[in-house]
């Protein structure tokens, strides 16, 4: 047994606050420290992480922490870091990681070969690797050849450094408990290096050994997380899931690490209880609130209650929490886009692109089109992004933001019965982003043209589009209910067009003679009523005169509901440690 046991369990089920409260006034063991400075992070008490770090006698300590601070703000809370951290006089937050990468090698460099280090730089390794929050910060860095050049080698030696720290824990025996939570932590990170690198299955291995050595909730969540991903494997997430809960099921209810709940959510969610789902978001949001700082991950389970109650055509309450994420993701980010502030948007730009997107797409679902300002406010500022994508040559990026927006306008003039506009939108998009669009992309537009082709009485393009739309994709729904509902005349003839006085003159001319012989006798006497049998004979002329009109009634209120893509719920990013 070592001092402070039940503390440690309460720092590795997420108990933050109880395990601070209990442990501040300690003397601190390496172990004690690092529990205790994580703690203060995961609530985001960053003036009380300074505070407590300006204590510290020894200066490796002091400084090795403040680095992993630095990077943990950069990665998580940009906004705060230009404030507190920044190296340049702009906020470019390209140049920023950039000068982090190269500090990362000395604040690193020749430092003692002990568990209190190898953590510090097992998690300054993850963070870094993290740091490039999106696709295109990596384009862009190959847009350099010496910065590209310079950041693959440090790659290189930075996985060196942590399979050589993975070989050296495997190998050392466990002489106390201590030793075990510093295993299960460590290698806790070393999956977190590589699940950040996509190498899940390695990340997997080094998560359940974590797991192994000592029960913690961060290891628990990663592989719940990597598992619920696959349909194949989401029964055995639930199981690990269930295991922990049998045992530590009232903890697990009080922690405070919030990432688990948003996890757990979404994989409930994707079981359809979303009851349920719902409790475990507003459980996130509860402890997010009473953080003075919130993190671009803190918008995360907003959003995701958002995309449920829109689910649940709830879509008052759903724009309420999706204004709070996108709120909170400006604030963290620092990227104001209704100030014009695009710089830095490139290397958020997933978030950014849902938040609006979904906002849009609310507002249409509403149907509501009085509040046109609003739908166009978003369309305005994703098109904004759009022009800064372009400016980058980011092209799949920019086809991918096309598709959205060819989406929610075409949506939003089908409300207003533009049908030929909503046509011009898709056939743009198709046609510019071609080469950069996938196949489902493809087929979701086709689809769409079909039925607006459909509106505008174009059987032959309408079926053209839908043929093509099914050939992309077979089971595209939005294809499949046309087919099933709509209703496409053998022949398509304009009111008083030539085909039309074709039928007209024939059944003229027999009708006024039928016309004629009744006239003629009914005055003779020869037929009473004889009136309403000249109205019941000018019924099949009427029909023949009208039938296009009618045709075009028909069609016109033909109507299926435009669906929007499935939306994927946000998971936190997984240095949350």
């Amino acid at each position: 047994m070592i001092k402070n046991e039940v503390n440690y369990d309460k720092f590795l089920l997420g108990l933050f606050s109880d395990f601070i409260k209990e442990v501040r006034d300690f003397q601190k063991s390496d172990l004690l420290k690092i529990c205790y400075f994580i703690s203060l992070l995961e609530l985001c008490k960053f003036d009380e992480f300074q505070e407590e770090l300006n204590k510290l006698q020894d200066d490796l300590e002091k400084r090795l922490l403040h680095f992993n601070l630095k990077l943990y703000i950069f990665n998580f809370i940009p906004s705060l870091y230009y404030l507190k951290f920044a190296q340049h006089e702009k906020n470019d937050y390209f140049e920023e990681f950039l000068s982090l990468c190269k500090d990362i090698v000395h604040f690193f460099n020749k430092i003692p070969d002990e568990p209190f280090c190898d953590f510090l730089r097992l998690n300054a390794y993850c963070l870094l690797f993290y740091n490039v929050p999106s696709f295109l910060t990596l384009k862009k860095l190959y847009a350099f050849d010496q910065e590209c050049s310079s950041y693959l080698s440090l790659k290189k030696d930075l996985l060196k450094d942590v399979q050589e720290i993975a070989d050296k824990y495997l190998d050392k025996k466990e002489d106390h408990d201590e030793m075990a939570i510093w295993k299960s932590l460590i290698f806790y990170l070393i999956g977190t290096v590589y699940s950040s690198l996509d190498l899940e299955s390695k990340a997997l291995q080094y998560y359940e050994k974590s797991l192994f050595y000592k029960v913690n909730i961060f290891a628990l969540e990663a592989i719940i997380d990597i598992k619920a991903e696959n349909e194949d494997t989401l029964d055995e997430a639930k199981s690990y899931l269930f295991s922990v809960q049998d045992k530590f099921k009232k903890e697990i209810e009080k922690t405070e690490y919030w990432t688990f709940f948003n996890t757990i959510g979404a994989m409930i969610y994707e079981s359809e209880n979303k009851k349920k789902a719902e409790e475990y978001y507003i459980k996130d949001i509860k402890i997010i609130e009473c953080n003075r700082y919130k993190t671009i991950n803190a918008s995360y389970p907003y959003y995701n209650l958002a995309i449920l109650k829109k689910d649940l055509k709830e879509y008052d309450c759903a724009r309420k929490y999706l204004l709070e994420a996108y709120e909170i993701l400006q604030n963290a980010t620092g990227v104001k886009l209704e100030d014009k502030d695009f710089d830095n948007v490139i290397y958020f730009l997933d978030d950014f692109q849902d938040y609006l997107y979904e906002l849009c797409d609310i507002d249409l679902l509403k149907g509501d089109i009085s509040k046109n300002s609003d739908i166009k406010k978003s369309l305005n500022l994703l098109w904004n992004i759009v022009d800064i994508i372009d400016r980058n040559n980011f092209k799949d990026e920019r086809a991918s933001l096309r598709y959205d927006l060819a989406l929610l306008e075409s949506k939003y003039y089908n409300l207003k019965k533009n049908y030929e506009k909503a046509r011009e939108v898709i056939e743009s998009c198709l046609t510019t982003e071609e080469n950069y669009l996938s196949n489902k992309q493809k087929s979701d537009l086709k689809s769409r043209l079909a039925y607006f082709y459909y509106k505008l009485e174009d059987t032959e393009k309408y079926i053209e589009n839908i043929t093509k739309a099914l050939e992309l994709d077979p089971k595209n729904e939005t294809a499949l209910k046309l087919i099933a509902q709509a209703c496409i005349p053998k022949e398509s003839k304009r009111f008083l067009g030539k085909e039309h006085w074709r039928e007209i003159i024939p059944i003229g001319v027999v009708t006024l003679i039928f016309w004629g012989g009744i006239y003629f006798l009914g005055k003779v006497s020869y037929l009473k009523d004889f009136q309403l049998l000249i109205i019941l004979i000018t019924i099949p002329f009427i029909i023949v005169l009208l039938y296009p009109l009618i045709n075009k009634i028909r069609l016109s209120h033909f109507e299926i509901e435009l669906q929007s893509p499935e939306v994927p719920r946000k998971l936190s990013k997984k240095l949350e440690i």
